[in-house]
Protein backbone atom coordinates (compact mmCIF):
# COMPACT_ATOMS: atom_id res chain seq x y z
CA UNK A 1 0.00 0.00 0.00
CA UNK A 2 1.66 3.16 -1.09
CA UNK A 3 1.29 6.59 0.73
CA UNK A 4 -1.11 9.19 -0.61
CA UNK A 5 0.81 12.15 -2.62
CA UNK A 6 -2.38 14.33 -1.78
CA UNK A 7 -2.58 14.22 1.77
CA UNK A 8 -0.51 13.66 4.92
CA UNK A 9 -2.59 11.24 6.50
CA UNK A 10 -0.97 11.41 9.58
CA UNK A 11 -2.76 14.70 10.33
CA UNK A 12 -6.42 13.03 10.83
CA UNK A 13 -8.09 15.53 8.85
CA UNK A 14 -10.81 14.97 6.25
CA UNK A 15 -9.44 16.57 2.48
CA UNK A 16 -12.75 18.13 1.69
CA UNK A 17 -13.30 19.55 5.11
CA UNK A 18 -10.12 21.60 4.96
CA UNK A 19 -10.61 22.30 0.78
CA UNK A 20 -14.64 23.27 1.55
CA UNK A 21 -14.71 24.68 4.74
CA UNK A 22 -10.69 25.89 5.56
CA UNK A 23 -11.69 22.97 8.99
CA UNK A 24 -8.64 21.32 9.73
CA UNK A 25 -9.71 19.53 12.79
CA UNK A 26 -8.45 16.68 13.65
CA UNK A 27 -11.21 13.36 12.81
CA UNK A 28 -11.20 10.12 14.25
CA UNK A 29 -13.30 7.93 11.32
CA UNK A 30 -11.55 9.00 8.67
CA UNK A 31 -11.89 6.60 5.43
CA UNK A 32 -9.44 5.97 2.63
CA UNK A 33 -10.89 7.42 -0.80
CA UNK A 34 -8.91 6.62 -3.89
CA UNK A 35 -9.24 9.35 -6.63
CA UNK A 36 -10.23 7.23 -9.49
CA UNK A 37 -13.00 5.83 -9.66
CA UNK A 38 -13.16 1.65 -11.43
CA UNK A 39 -11.23 -1.72 -10.58
CA UNK A 40 -8.05 -0.27 -12.81
CA UNK A 41 -8.32 2.97 -11.78
CA UNK A 42 -8.30 2.10 -8.21
CA UNK A 43 -5.31 0.00 -8.92
CA UNK A 44 -3.49 3.04 -10.33
CA UNK A 45 -4.68 5.33 -7.75
CA UNK A 46 -3.02 2.80 -5.34
CA UNK A 47 0.19 2.97 -7.47
CA UNK A 48 0.63 6.16 -7.53
CA UNK A 49 -0.78 7.58 -4.00
CA UNK A 50 -3.76 9.59 -5.60
CA UNK A 51 -5.69 9.09 -2.53
CA UNK A 52 -7.50 11.14 0.43
CA UNK A 53 -8.79 10.23 3.37
CA UNK A 54 -12.71 11.59 3.94
CA UNK A 55 -14.56 11.73 6.85
CA UNK A 56 -18.11 10.03 6.57
CA UNK A 57 -19.76 12.14 5.87
CA UNK A 58 -17.39 13.68 2.55
CA UNK A 59 -17.00 9.58 1.93
CA UNK A 60 -20.20 7.61 2.11
CA UNK A 61 -23.15 9.45 4.07
CA UNK A 62 -25.36 12.25 3.16
CA UNK A 63 -25.24 14.94 0.06
CA UNK A 64 -21.95 15.96 0.34
CA UNK A 65 -20.15 12.42 0.40
CA UNK A 66 -18.20 11.99 -2.70
CA UNK A 67 -20.18 8.27 -3.62
CA UNK A 68 -23.56 10.63 -3.50
CA UNK A 69 -22.28 13.87 -5.13
CA UNK A 70 -20.53 14.10 -8.45
CA UNK A 71 -19.07 17.87 -7.87
CA UNK A 72 -17.58 16.37 -4.54
CA UNK A 73 -16.07 13.77 -6.81
CA UNK A 74 -14.77 15.68 -9.49
CA UNK A 75 -13.64 18.33 -7.02
CA UNK A 76 -11.26 15.23 -5.71
CA UNK A 77 -10.27 13.72 -9.35
CA UNK A 78 -9.25 17.16 -10.60
CA UNK A 79 -7.18 17.33 -7.70
CA UNK A 80 -5.34 14.05 -8.07
CA UNK A 81 -4.35 15.42 -11.90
Amino acid sequence: MSKSIMQDKSRRTCYLCMLLRGDDAPRSNLQEHHAMPGTANRKLSEHYGLKVYLCLQHHTQGPEAVHHNIHHQRLVQRKAL
